[in-house]
């Protein structure tokens, strides 16, 4: 399968095929893009981090251990 790098300022706009990707927001290592393709398109966003397991420590913030 071909492979293209591609740089997008904010508001720019990527069109593949049918399909238009626009960088909306940029902050830090998180982007939204606005997705705009036929409805038959699939688009399958990446999963959402697991959350993280409660911590069973009983440190409070601010206390320190001995």
């Amino acid at each position: 399968m071909p492979k293209m790098t591609v740089d997008l300022r904010r508001h720019e706009t990527l069109t593949i095929g049918e399909a238009r990707v626009r960088l909306e927001h940029k902050s830090g290592q998180i982007a939204r893009l606005v997705i705009e393709a036929p409805a038959d398109t699939r688009i399958i966003p990446p999963r959402t981090r697991p959350a993280e397991p409660a911590s069973r420590s009983t440190h409070q913030h601010g206390a320190y251990d001995a």
